[in-house]
């Protein structure tokens, strides 16, 4: 069962989009969650955390890979995780059932602002959309800060 708070996120999200409410679904085996397609991007929102620090999770599908690329295109993509790698940051998968990458990011439903997430749909299905074109990320994604300790260092 979904709680209040991320049926109206859920609301709020669809609306500010203005789209009907959405349809949550949730199981004994799955959160709740929705999907929605913008831009021919399918994107789902998932109920995530716990009753006493709530979540939503967004999951972006990326689409597949052909086979004669995935020896170059994997590789890329779990780099691109390893430059965003700082706590709570987005990262990329294959889905276990489908195969097709999926770009998965989770944040704080008390903070969580939908029109503020409506608002980078816009740049989140540009990126994907260039993605399916060119197998080539934004240089957006991936962007590193200056880690707390140097390179030299790790190495040691």
């Amino acid at each position: 069962m979904s709680s209040t708070s991320f049926e109206a996120y859920s609301r709020s999200f669809c609306e500010a989009l203005g789209l009907a409410p959405p349809q949550v679904q949730a199981s004994a085996d799955a959160p709740a969650a929705f999907s929605v397609d913008y831009r021919e991007v399918a994107l789902v929102l998932a109920e995530a955390g716990t009753s006493r620090m709530p979540q939503v999770s967004l999951c972006v599908d990326f689409g597949e890979v052909p086979e004669h690329e995935q020896a170059e295109v994997y590789p890329a993509l779990l780099h691109a995780n390893f430059l965003m790698l700082e706590g709570g940051a987005p990262s990329f998968s294959l889905h276990p059932l489908t195969g097709r990458v999926t770009y998965h990011f989770t944040f704080s439903l008390e903070q969580a602002d939908p029109r503020a997430l409506c608002e980078a749909l816009d740049g989140i299905a540009d990126a994907v959309l260039q993605w399916r074109e060119t197998r080539c990320l934004p240089e957006s994604v991936g962007h590193v800060q200056e880690p707390p300790t140097s390179a030299q260092a790790m190495r040691a």
